[in-house]
């Protein structure tokens, strides 16, 4: 046998492109340095997040469906032998002196290989270049204090959830609710709100949103001040078009879920001489950014105007799934369009509870009964009050269940359903037997005297046809996410205007610009349960916000969900 030998074949060695044929590594490039951190990366279980004080899996969902809030990546990293071995050495540490955890970080930079160090180093680079941190660190360094954090509160304030930056039905607003829902790890639909307030007329300059003249109803990019003489030609141009707003519509979006804030996404100036039409285009936007965001849209709440009630006939005219939801307060019926209520040989006037209110056992007080405030949650609470109810009605077990089925936290989805049904048959079978009695007695007896109102009677309608469409909606896209009715309405629009007025009675409308982050901030405080803030009712002063806002038990949350059995 005869043994040949051969030459190792040359391996040619060439510089990759953006490299370099230095071996120090203080000589990459940055090419080659992102190219090491990413490849330590990859071996990497876990990540700190300093910001919210909590440890993930490199691998987390960030969004899941587990009622625990936390991932399945993430609760299996949180049984890490590793990460136990860390934690536990981390809080041996925490426990020294600090010169003792100073000594021990300075043996951490010395001894710490070159690879890990280098990657903190340029990650913090990195974040330098933020303009922000930028600026504070220039202060810092010249010992400003006061520069850095009033730098510093802007910047947060400007982050912050509860301030809008733009006025404006714009896409950031809506981009703030899907943040808010991502932070929360919700995954369901979201419902908005929209309603009118009236702001005394003025027009003011801030600076808030960058220098604008505000309170009018001119477009806002054409209301901003680049010279003085700007100011003056905007006043007399809104005063000469009658451009100057008496109302603001506030349009807020919820998560539907009892112990989540609202969030405020626009607020329009206005005359109030809007009609159906640019109501509708604002929820037609709203729906096109909310699919840009991949935001599901459940409903669109609103009062019982006529006006309101055209925008959401417009809204069913759309080719779309999702059923509008209307509710009124139940307040408003007596007092205002009902003039005969009869069911039977009984009936209800205004007159009857101006003399309820005359016997003085009855709980009511005059303004309840003269001058009424439709939107004074303690009015609707004395009208509604047991000592009122027994003096002027009986159970009427059937719309009593429409009410209870769209605010009751208790009941299952089958009892929603019930309640509904119910309701829809007894007002056909209602207005039947008037109009059968308007036949029989012309004299005594009409639909527009002896009826409710027909704007309440649509709005009771729909109120049945939209919880039952709803029910379908969450158990048929939604079957994790508990089904909550009494938040899909424009309550907590109307507790956003009653803390308002609470701060500043008569506000105009750059006032109530300035007050959204206070009242935001009131609002949560109210919603954590924390404060309680007890006033004598004897008077019509304020809202009260008193609905249960704590948060469901795993109970109930089963309980809550629909689904189809099929």
């Amino acid at each position: 046998m005869k043994l040949t030998s051969e030459a190792p074949r040359a391996i040619k060695l060439e510089v990759p492109k953006n490299g370099n044929d230095s071996k120090p590594q203080s000589q990459w490039t940055t090419k080659e340095k992102k190219v090491l951190d990413t490849h330590l990366k990859a071996f990497v279980r876990w990540e700190v997040n300093y910001e919210e004080a909590a440890v993930r899996a490199t691998v987390c969902k960030r969004l899941t469906e587990n009622w625990s809030g936390i991932c399945n990546a993430c609760s299996r990293i949180a049984k890490d032998e590793s990460l136990k071995d860390a934690v536990y050495r981390k809080e041996c540490e925490a426990q020294l002196s600090r010169d003792e955890q100073h000594k021990i970080n300075l043996l951490r930079d010395k001894y710490a290989p070159t690879t890990f160090r280098s990657i903190e180093d340029r990650a913090l680079q990195g974040l330098l270049k933020d303009p922000m941190l930028s600026n504070l660190f220039y202060h810092a360094e010249r010992d400003d204090s006061a520069s850095c954090s009033l730098q510093l509160y802007k910047t947060l304030v400007s982050n912050s959830k509860d301030v809008l930056q733009n006025p404006d039905l714009v896409f950031e607003n809506i981009a703030r609710v899907k943040r808010f829902a991502d932070h929360r790890q919700y995954t369901g639909p979201i419902a908005f709100a929209g309603d009118c307030t009236k702001v005394r007329p003025r027009l003011a300059y801030s600076s808030h949103f960058g220098g604008y003249i505000l309170g009018s109803t001119l477009p806002l990019d054409e209301c901003k001040i680049k010279h003085s003489d700007d100011i003056d030609r905007l006043v007399q141009r809104a005063k000469a078009e009658k451009a100057i707003a008496s109302q603001v519509r506030v349009i807020m979006s919820k998560l539907p879920l009892p112990d989540a804030p609202p969030l405020a996404v626009a607020m329009l100036s206005t005359t109030g001489k809007d009609n159906s039409r640019q109501i509708h285009n604002h929820h037609m936007l709203i729906l096109q950014m909310a699919a840009q965001l991949d935001m599901k849209v459940i409903s669109f709440a609103a009062d019982g105007t006529a006006l309101e009630l055209a925008a959401l006939s417009l809204m069913d005219a759309e080719s779309s799934p999702i059923p509008p939801v209307i509710y009124d307060h139940p307040a408003s019926g007596f007092s205002h369009g009902t003039h005969t209520a009869s069911l039977g040989v009984g009936y209800l006037v205004n007159r009857s509870l101006v003399e309820l209110y005359e016997t003085g056992n009855g709980g009511l007080v005059q303004s309840d009964v003269k001058n009424v405030d439709k939107k004074d949650d303690g009015a609707a609470r004395r009208l509604f009050h047991h000592n009122a109810l027994h003096a002027t009605t009986y159970c009427d077990p059937a719309n009593g269940e429409l009410i209870d089925a769209w605010i009751n936290r208790k009941l299952d989805i089958e009892s929603h359903l019930q309640g509904a049904f119910r309701a829809r048959f007894f007002l056909r079978i209602w207005r039947s037997h008037i109009v059968h009695l308007t036949k029989k007695y012309p004299d005594l007896y009409s639909t527009t005297r002896s009826f409710i109102s027909p704007p309440c009677f649509k709005i009771l309608n729909r109120l049945c046809d939209s919880l039952i469409a709803l029910a379908i909606v969450y158990a048929e896209y939604y079957p994790h996410i508990p089904f909550c009715p009494w938040l899909l309405s424009t309550e907590f629009v109307e507790h956003f205007f009653g803390l308002a007025r609470t701060m500043l009675p008569n506000f105009t409308f750059s006032q109530l610009l300035a007050l959204v982050k206070h009242v935001m901030l009131r609002q949560q405080i109210l919603l954590s349960g924390q404060f309680n803030e007890k006033k004598e009712r004897t008077f019509r002063a304020g809202y009260i916000f008193d609905f249960d806002n704590s948060p469901l038990t795993p109970k109930e949350l089963t309980q809550a969900c629909s689904r189809i059995t099929r």
